[in-house]
């Protein structure tokens, strides 16, 4: 007969413990096994059934009071969760099981299994707001760790397979953290090559635009003359305007006059390309 202690040692991470093909890998099976091992009669039903089915024979059956910090379960204790654990299809609850290992009167603390569903046997703490009570086993629980050698190397045998399965997960989560930097790293390498490649274009377009930007001065300089030349011509067209203004009556002389002027206006504007 295993100690609770043992029990949890030889059955944490063990996938698909239970005693009957209907209850192997639920929350049942594993306190069911916890049971046989008690030398105790199999209890039939869903989690939520555990305690009007127990054999009163063989367990002690204790109703959960809500806010009572002095009442708790007992070390090997089957405690069972209500509502909403197991919701079924109909509406109804199937609740969830587990074995009270250091319980107290603020914390249940179980070893269960298929909580999250399908997860392997391990210690959970929960709150007393779901529970409905626990059934104790009659008689003595062993707490001695068993000095049997048989079990004392099956339960080290067992505990080398779980910690080495758990670094076999450690391993693989490590892999894929690797295998997902790489991906995010060549990743990288692509958006570096395609800037790299942005930044030669630009600096080949840059390299093209040098000989323009060393003639900007030249312009300047004839733009500024050009402007200077024609404000000139302005200021002579303006000059030969007044004189056409103060020209008097219609004579011969006159309209001849007018028509000299007004061809240097138009040989004054040709050469600034202004006609």
């Amino acid at each position: 007969m295993l100690t609770i202690q043992d029990f949890v040692t030889q059955n944490t991470g063990k996938p698909n413990i239970g005693d009957t093909p209907q209850n192997v890998g639920q929350c049942v099976g594993l306190i069911e096994v916890w049971t046989d091992n008690l030398g105790l009669p199999h209890t039939w039903g869903n989690a939520i059934d555990l305690l009007n089915d127990a054999d009163p024979n063989s367990f002690t059956i204790v109703y959960n009071k809500i806010g009572d910090a002095t009442q708790f379960p007992p070390d090997g204790a089957v405690v069972v969760l209500g509502k909403p654990y197991g919701l079924l299809a109909d509406g109804t609850y199937a609740g969830h099981t587990g074995i009270s290992v250091g319980s107290d009167g603020n914390t249940l603390r179980l070893f269960e299994q298929n909580d999250p569903e399908g997860g392997t046997p391990k210690m959970k703490e929960y709150t007393y707001d779901a529970c409905v009570g626990w059934m104790i086993p009659k008689g003595t629980i062993p707490t001695t760790p068993s000095t049997d050698p048989l079990q004392v190397c099956l339960a080290q045998h067992d505990e080398l397979v779980t910690k080495c399965d758990q670094q076999s997960t450690t391993i693989d989560n490590l892999n894929q953290i690797i295998k997902d930097k790489d991906t995010q790293i060549s990743g990288l390498n692509t958006k570096v090559a395609s800037q790299e490649g942005q930044i030669k274009d630009l600096q080949t377009s840059l390299d093209s635009k040098t000989p323009i930007a060393e003639q900007l001065p030249q312009c300047q300089k004839e733009l500024e003359q050009a402007n200077t030349d024609i404000t000139g011509l302005h200021n002579q067209i303006n000059s030969l305007n007044k004189t056409i203004s103060g020209l008097s009556g219609t004579s011969y002389k006159t309209v001849k006059t007018r028509i000299l002027v007004n061809e240097f206006i138009k040989r004054a504007l040709q050469k600034v390309g202004l006609a």
